[in-house]
């Protein structure tokens, strides 16, 4: 069974052992892994749900940023996010 808690805009998803999924909707998140200039050409920070906005993030995911020249995690953000999507 799982839990949906939604803050913000942020959807999180527990399940009984108290692991959490992140969902995140590409046309309102300005997180890195939705951005073009985080370096990920196979998207594997990403998984697409059913809906063609949502995807489920890994939280854990660091990639480097082309513009900031510097690893970022999926989920930070900057001013000079630009949507991949």
């Amino acid at each position: 069974m799982s839990l949906k808690v939604i803050y913000g805009k942020i959807m999180l998803y527990v399940d009984e052992k108290g692991d959490y999924m992140i969902l995140g909707d590409c046309q309102k998140n300005r997180w890195c892994c939705f951005c073009k200039n985080w370096y990920d050409p196979a998207n594997k920070a990403i998984k697409p749900r059913v809906n063609k906005n949502l995807f489920d993030v890994d939280k854990n995911a660091k990639n480097k940023c082309m513009v900031k020249n510097l690893m970022t995690p999926a989920l930070g953000n900057c001013p000079k996010f630009e949507k991949k999507m």
